[in-house]
């Protein structure tokens, strides 16, 4: 009985390592796709959340205003493509605090006051 449990626990062990290995393979295929502009790399709204120092409720109230960064709906899921949250910090960069950033000075070169 013994090594019955063995061969069970060897069989395990190796299936394991087999399931690990192909996830690494996975993993290599998805990242040279998408760099070699295959796709663009999709972020998790917790990845985004960790990046952006918010919460995922916070993101959530973004999407529902349209003020955070660009997403995608994919089944029930949220992702973030990278380049959306890259121009999100784009667009929120500033040089002073008195800086009110690119969106104001536009409104304000059309006769608009912010």
């Amino acid at each position: 009985m013994a090594k019955t449990r063995e061969r069970a626990s060897a069989k395990a062990a190796t299936k394991a390592k087999k399931r690990a290995a192909d996830e690494r393979a996975s993993e290599t295929r998805v990242a040279e796709f998408v760099r070699a502009g295959g796709f663009e790399m999709l972020l998790a709204p917790e990845d985004v959340g960790r990046l952006l120092h918010r919460s995922t409720f916070t993101l959530r109230r973004w999407r529902q205003s349209g003020d955070g960064p660009r997403y995608a709906r994919i089944g029930n899921r949220i992702a973030y493509p990278a380049d959306a949250v890259r121009d999100f910090v784009t667009r929120h960069l500033r040089t002073s605090t008195t800086d009110a950033g690119p969106a104001a000075s536009e409104s304000r070169r059309d006769g608009v006051k912010s």
